[in-house]
């Protein structure tokens, strides 16, 4: 590499390594950091030039490339893969007075002037430094066997013991007071428990200074710094799972993560410990918990070793907890510990580096070399008073209570787009894709890009037709869609990528399905025009049909009424004229006057009977006028001469003047009508017979009643055929006949059916 000084005009060679040959100082890249400060790829080596000095040679990137972006990220090509160094982000400090090990706690001091460090596994010690990190005090723990470790640190940031420094240590918990106070072991003594120096797993400090202690796997304690006395709130009777951590939620309640096991919920009181629910999925994420706190909103958040994060919100009742969110991280980080700031925030450390949830977007930061952070592995955190955050891991990282992590950006886009198997994909990006049934079967095909970003992401989708939103269906990991048998319209397709850092990223396309021909308009207008046209023909059909059988109704009909009235000439012209002329020559005989007499009287019945036959048979005689006027020609030839008072009522609805009515009907009416007033005249000794007839579109009735000495009906005359005759003559027309007797008379009630009307034709 070589400089040139515009000023003086003096070129000035740097020389990495000597002696100079043509295979050594070669530089394939390079770009520039600073003022003078440089990186290249010196040798086929990642060397950084600062002020004239080359740094020891480090990744072996080949003729790889290099280039910083805008930003001050610097892309680092190699063979195969690109490297990314990111730029630091502001408000990040790293103190380096200090060494950084992985076996030590800190916590701020209240003036936050400082940290307390507790060191564990070899020189067991509480040490003081100050703000950048360098020793002022140093308390070693005393050696024992076995030793305490101490993997604990509470500052008491309340109460009467405020800025006392608990320790919390394998083998009990131990305490310092003031800066420059003694390291002393504070015994706890607890009913049931044999030692009182007990494993302290977990410690959380109240708003009046209490401590409250996870003890291994006997329980969880609470300890009154003041009184030095300390008492069970859950007291484990059973053989059962360690516990891990205590968060502290609300005035009335703790929290507290067990190993392999339901976390619980207990009363401050130690009256009432509820484990949450525990379904299939949640049983998988407590096989793997590693720690919980509180939120800023009085939830709770779990961390695992490898399934991820899960979030808690309360519910209805102070006592339950239900799931709210999680997220899972491919990397699969063990977490170690986590801490909430003053924002809110919550961080939380793990093998594979930091990561900051934030609240307020739901997303997961994660700190390490990809994004600004130099450490890879995080061990504890704490928070100061004021909102500094101390990560402790390979390097101690300090972090404004204004700093923001860095980022990740998100870029989402279709990859194809296929319409019933045809690739559309041009068309559906640059503008809208239409398509015509029967290609209503869309296929895409999307996919994200993120440089940082290295979680696996999630995707969803929500199609929208004709203005209409639909609701958001998950995929999970799918980044394929079909949508099948699309109805015609206009659609808008969405689909949002998630991501656990990054800001949900969404892409969108705009299709037509136009209708097939049968659906259109004008097809539909056809459509309906022949169908208008086929239900007028088979309406025309189906009409010309019902007049051919009526007409042929009608014909056979005119037929029957043809063969009556030829029946009818024939009685009154052969047999009618030759009865009559027996009872005109019975009335010439001589010999014997009184039976030519009842001859003449039964050749002159029969005649009258025949008569009737004849206006029976009669199709001229069928309608309901004709037959009323009959009847009521009949009553008075019947009760002609006779000492008795004969009533007819005879009426009908005039509508049903023209409707006939046939023969056996007309015939049967009459014999019963003659012969329930012949019964009368007979047998009751009545003064007065009543004969009502009412005929109307429904129903025929007739009554004969008298006001003579009536009779048992259930007992009449054995032999005797007129009650018998009446039913037997209503059964024929399809009628009911009620007879009715008593001391004040006697009524016979006959009702028939209308019969229906006859076709005609007009």
């Amino acid at each position: 590499l070589v400089r040139f000084d515009m000023r003086i005009g003096s070129f000035a060679p740097f020389v990495a390594s000597q002696p100079l040959n043509d295979l050594t100082n070669i530089v394939h890249a390079a770009v520039q950091l600073g003022p003078d400060r440089w990186m290249l790829n010196l040798d086929e080596r990642l060397v950084v030039l600062d002020s004239g000095t080359f740094s020891a040679g480090g990744m072996l990137l080949g003729k790889g490339g290099l280039y910083r972006t805008a930003n001050g990220d610097l892309l680092i090509g190699s063979p195969g893969s690109v490297h990314v160094a990111r730029y630091r982000p502001d408000r990040m400090e790293e103190l380096h007075a200090g060494p950084a090990l992985p076996n030590r706690y800190s916590v701020p001091t209240l003036a936050n002037d400082g940290y307390w460090v507790t060191q564990f596994y070899a020189d067991r010690k509480v040490i003081r430094c100050d703000r950048d990190g360098r020793e002022l005090l140093m308390l070693p723990f005393p050696v024992e066997n076995p030793p305490a470790e101490p993997f604990l640190l509470q500052l008491a940031r309340h109460g009467k013991a405020r800025g006392t420094l608990w320790i919390g240590s394998t083998r009990g918990l131990w305490r310092v007071s003031g800066d420059a106070g003694e390291l002393r072991l504070a015994e706890l003594d607890l009913p049931g428990l044999d030692t009182k120096r007990p494993n302290i797993t977990a410690m959380a400090e109240g708003d009046d200074g209490t401590l409250w202690m996870c003890l291994g796997k006997d329980g969880v304690a609470c300890y009154d710094a003041v009184r030095g006395s300390a008492r069970w709130v859950f007291r484990n009777e059973q053989e059962g799972e360690l516990f891990l951590s205590i968060a502290r939620l609300d005035q009335d309640h703790l929290f507290a993560v067990r190993r392999n096991a339901t976390p619980l919920l207990m009363r401050k009181d130690g009256t009432q410990t509820i484990a949450m629910d525990a379904t299939a999925e949640l049983q998988r994420l407590y096989a793997k918990l590693s720690g919980g706190l509180a939120t800023a909103d009085g939830g709770v958040l779990v961390y695992t070793a490898g399934l991820g994060l899960a979030r808690f919100e309360r519910g209805t009742r102070p006592e339950e907890l239900l799931p709210d969110r999680s997220w899972y991280l491919p990397v699969r980080p063990v977490f170690s510990h986590a801490e909430r700031d003053a924002l809110g925030r919550i961080w939380l450390t793990s093998d594979r580096g930091a990561y900051v949830l934030d609240p307020t977007t739901d997303a997961l930061h994660a700190l390490d070399p990809l994004h600004g952070i130099p450490a890879a592995n995080s061990s504890n955190v704490s928070v100061s008073p004021d909102g500094e955050v101390l990560l402790l891991g390979e390097r101690t990282l300090r972090f404004a209570p204004s700093f923001r992590p860095l980022g990740d950006s998100l870029s989402f886009a279709f990859r194809s787009v296929q319409i019933s198997g045809i690739d559309r994909t041009g068309e559906a990006l640059s503008g809208v894709a239409h398509t015509m049934f029967p290609a209503n079967d869309l296929t895409v095909t999307f996919s994200s890009v993120s440089l940082f970003a290295g979680d696996v992401f999630t995707y969803a989708y929500q199609l929208t037709q004709d203005g209409r939103a639909g609701s958001v269906v998950k995929l999970g990991k799918q980044r394929m869609l079909n949508l099948l048998g699309l109805s015609p319209g206009t659609y808008t397709l969405k689909v949002i990528a998630e991501g656990t850092a990054a800001r949900p990223a969404v892409a969108q396309l705009t299709f037509v399905v136009g209708p097939a021909w049968w659906q259109t308009w004008w097809a539909r207008a056809v459509l309906m025009v022949l169908g208008v046209a086929l239900v007028v023909l088979v309406t025309r059909q189906v009409i010309a049909a019902r007049y051919r059988r009526k007409l042929r109704a009608l014909e056979q009909e005119r037929a029957v009424e043809r063969v009556r009235m030829r029946i009818a000439r024939d009685i009154h012209d052969g047999i009618g004229s030759g009865l009559t002329k027996i009872t005109m020559m019975t009335r010439q005989l001589s010999g014997d006057p009184v039976q030519a007499q009842r001859i003449a009287r039964a050749s002159k019945d029969l005649v009258n009977e025949l008569g009737e036959i004849i206006w029976t048979v009669d199709p001229r005689n069928d309608d309901v006028a004709a037959f009323v006027a009959y009847l009521r020609s009949t009553i008075g030839k019947q009760a002609e001469d006779l000492p008795i008072q004969m009533v007819s009522d005879l009426a009908y609805d005039p509508a049903c003047a023209r409707t006939s009515l046939p023969p056996d009907l007309k015939r049967n009416m009459l014999l019963v009508m003659r012969e329930a007033m012949n019964n009368a005249l007979k047998h009751s000794g009545a003064d007065r017979i009543d004969v009502i007839l009412s005929i109307d579109p429904q129903e025929v009735l007739l009554r004969i009643q008298d006001t003579g000495k009536g009779f048992e009906v259930d007992q009449a005359r054995e032999g005797g055929n007129g009650l018998h005759n009446f039913r037997k003559r209503a059964e024929e027309i399809g009628g009911t006949l009620e007879i009715r007797s008593s001391a004040d008379g006697t009524v016979v009630e006959l009702k028939v059916p209308m019969p229906s009307t006859n076709v005609g034709i007009t």
